[in-house]
């Protein structure tokens, strides 16, 4: 064999081995996920996802039409549930950015245990493999988040224009699915500029550019058409012009907004020194201590061997994490909204651990490099793919999701506690959505009516079309009758309160939740119904002690696949759901307490402590019941 031969078998043994463990990473990966999967409705979010992908509907703004037609193909899979099959959609995004980051750093640094840390540190980090598990939007957007750096990083090495025209496209596409995708845009612009500013000088090229990033926008189309045929959850009803901007633009959450219903801090220092101290400690537990400090090397390392490297990661990371953590703004030096805010933000930081793993990977190679002695570098290596194996073992546990059935629990006990034809209003998000995936995909109770008690505009149109009766229309209401009606009510919450006046006596009208902010002077209507709270045609304390007694056997004919008692109080969202089961009995010892029996109000107060400890509401009226008593003594 001469020594050209023996090169380039050499060379294809390396390549071979190369895309082998990029196949075992994927694999290996997807195998993982799989183990932990959630096997139906998630909370929050999910649940709309799903029914959505599945009945090709329109979701929550920006009504992300790529993940929903995606969702679709996923749905056709021929085993599992459909909420099975949407959420191991998120384990194939997920494996397939693991893989591709792991493509990256071997670009970067041609040293496969670096390339292999760095993909396993990601693929394992907590937030990261939580998200893979259940149907939601993000790790589909971690996928064109890396997908978009590994085009343009391969563009500014090799100058093939086609590259960036295919950059220009996914980029595009990008934007059809997650907005925060603008974000990293200064580092997208930077290595473009300082790769070949000449290129962004022709005018030909801007075309070619733009007509790729315009094709990527193309999926929005599907709003607006797809409204047209009216599906299940058409969020928005996005068939005028003036509408589809209100989805796309975000407009009902304020475009900027992440949750128009937390108010924003004012940024004081006290404010921006807990952001940074809660985005930095979210680092530390997703990479560990030592992938951390790893992480801090590579991007002094990155500076001293490439420094287009290092401002292209430095942009990127600053703008998708801390730059965008001071953005929302959220108050994380208030204590009682620490634990939500950090389970809304985290979710989004994904691109920022991307970045934060590529510079994890930089460093191991520098120090599996740094003596030439093949022996070492083997060792070290060796010892470098210990963190993901830990990190690994640490995590299974407490993201292990192949049991939650806590959400499709919750909301099949919310249907047990309904009578036929009746109206649920939910607000929840987990209630709401879920509700909409029970109906909409497993087809239960297809009787009942879910209400959504968010006020827009587009809902009330929407009930006075379908449902006019139920508003008092005699015969169909012209589109004239209907924006007249609409205009008589000072806010969307008097439409609520004017349908239920109009209906509590005559059909069962329920909500998820005892919120007198939505329902106003409705509010002292309501009477316990297990899980629910029924709106009577009466205000009486004692009509709500019948109604409470009358309904009390619901509480045992409720179901369970898990116990509440596995749940895992440090997770907001599965501790949510412990809070519509202590509300209920919480509720119920409210109506005890207005009807003077005390004994029974204790009971059901420390009902809801049995199942939530701690649950502030029935721990503030066991106090005030406790005074009340001493007073009446």
């Amino acid at each position: 064999m001469s020594t050209y031969d023996r090169i380039v078998c050499v060379t294809n043994r390396t390549r071979s081995i190369k895309y082998a463990i990029g196949a075992l990473i994927f694999l290996g990966t997807l195998a993982i996920y799989l183990l932990t999967l959630c096997p139906t409705v998630p909370p929050r979010d999910s649940g709309e996802l799903i029914t959505a992908a599945y009945t090709l509907g329109i979701t929550h703004p920006p009504g992300y039409p790529v993940y929903t037609v995606l969702g679709k193909l996923f749905t056709y899979i021929p085993w599992g549930n459909i909420a099975w099959r949407v959420n191991f959609m998120s384990a194939v995004f997920a494996s397939a950015t693991v893989t591709l980051l792991y493509y990256l750093v071997l670009e970067l640094t041609g040293s496969l245990p670096a390339a292999t840390l760095s993909a396993l540190s990601l693929a394992f980090a907590p937030f990261f493999w939580s998200l893979a598990l259940v149907a939601e939007v993000f790790q589909l957007n971690a996928f064109f988040t890396i997908l978009n750096i590994y085009l343009l990083w391969l563009w500014s090495q090799k100058r093939d224009f086609k590259l960036l025209a295919a950059f220009a496209f996914i980029w595009g596409l990008s934007f059809s699915h997650h907005h925060t995708t603008a974000l990293l845009g200064p580092g997208f612009l930077y290595i473009i500029l300082v790769t070949d500013w000449r290129v962004l000088t022709k005018l030909k090229n801007w075309a070619i550019l733009a007509g790729c990033f315009l094709v990527g926008l193309i999926p929005y189309i599907y709003l607006p058409l797809r409204s047209l045929a009216n599906p299940y959850i058409d969020w928005g009803d996005p068939q005028t012009t003036e509408r589809f901007l209100d989805v796309v633009l975000r407009r009902q959450f304020g475009s900027m907004r992440l949750d128009p219903a937390l108010p924003q801090a004012a940024y004081t220092l006290e404010m921006i020194m807990a952001n940074l101290k809660v985005y930095f400690g979210w680092l530390i537990k997703q990479f560990t201590i030592v992938g951390f400090i790893l992480g801090l090397t590579g991007t002094v390392i990155a500076y001293f061997k490439d420094k287009k490297l290092f401002f292209f990661n430095l942009l990127l990371f600053l703008f998708s994490g801390l730059i965008f953590v001071l953005l929302a703004a959220y108050p994380f030096h208030v204590k009682t909204y620490q634990l939500y805010c950090g389970t809304i933000l985290r979710r989004f930081m994904l691109p920022s651990f991307i970045v934060f793993a590529i510079w994890l990977g930089l460093a191991a190679a520098a120090i599996i490099n740094w003596r030439p002695d093949k022996r070492v570098s083997l060792a070290l290596g060796g010892t470098f793919l210990l963190i993901p194996a830990f990190v690994l073992a640490i995590n299974f546990k407490t993201v292990d999701m192949s049991r939650y059935y806590y959400v499709e629990d919750l909301i099949n006990n919310i249907l047990r506690s309904a009578k036929p034809n009746s109206i649920i209003f939910a607000n929840a998000d987990t209630s709401l959505f879920s509700l909409w995936y029970m109906q909409g995909v497993e087809g239960k109770r297809p009787d009942i009516r879910i209400i959504s008690s968010t006020p827009q505009k587009w809902r009330a149109e929407r009930i006075m079309r379908e449902a006019p009766g139920l508003m008092g229309f005699k015969q169909q209401p012209t589109e004239e009758e209907i924006q007249a009606r609409i205009a008589s009510y000072p806010n969307g919450f008097v439409f609520f309160h004017d349908l239920i006046r109009r209906n509590a006596a005559k059909m069962d009208i329920y909500t998820d939740l005892d919120d007198s902010k939505t329902f106003g002077p409705m509010f002292d209507y309501l009477a316990p119904n297990g899980l629910l709270y029924k709106f009577l045609s009466t205000k009486d304390t004692k009509a709500k002690l019948t109604q409470l007694k009358t309904t009390y056997h619901l509480w045992d004919d409720y179901k369970y696949t898990v116990p509440l008692s596995t749940i895992n109080m440090n997770d907001y969202s599965a501790r949510e759901l412990l809070t519509f089961y202590a509300e209920g009995h919480n509720f119920a010892g409210l109506v005890y307490v207005f009807n003077r029996d005390y004994s029974e109000a204790v009971k059901e107060f420390n009902k809801a402590l049995a199942l939530y400890p701690n649950y502030p509401s029935a721990m503030i009226n066991l106090q005030k019941l406790h005074s009340l008593k001493q007073r009446a003594n």
